[in-house]
């Protein structure tokens, strides 16, 4: 985590940039660099588990190539080794009851269970 936790410089998860400042927003209409985050602080509150959304890779570069050994980069869809079964139990090191499902659904997003089949209501 970093920043002073002031309105000038509020708390946030490194690489999250300081959105009290205009020149530090992401802009999802620019070509390169992060444009979206979201993120849940650690237990502790001295880590956040960080969701990064960039146009293309080369945004993230900063990030992947960090080389901090303090910070834990998972890329799902680069590596068969970063499946939920395996990052979610390191993730939970940090935030116990972290739900991976219910971290990636969009926020606003409902998530409703449908019976299968031949098991309709009332049976």
């Amino acid at each position: 985590m970093q920043g002073a936790g002031t309105n000038a410089d509020p708390r946030r998860p490194l690489f999250v940039p300081n959105l009290t400042d205009p020149r530090q927003r992401p802009d999802a209409k620019l070509g390169s660099g992060i444009h979206s985050f979201r993120y849940l602080p650690s237990d502790d509150g001295k880590f956040a588990i960080v969701e990064f959304r960039a146009k293309d890779r080369r945004g993230l570069l900063p990030i992947l190539n960090h080389g901090r050994a303090d910070v834990l980069v998972f890329e799902p869809r680069r590596s068969a080794a970063h499946t939920k079964a395996a990052v979610e139990p390191q993730i939970r090191r940090f935030k116990r009851d972290f739900d991976f499902d219910g971290f990636l659904r969009p926020p606003g997003a409902a998530v409703a269970a449908a019976p299968g089949p031949g098991q309709g209501a009332g049976r």
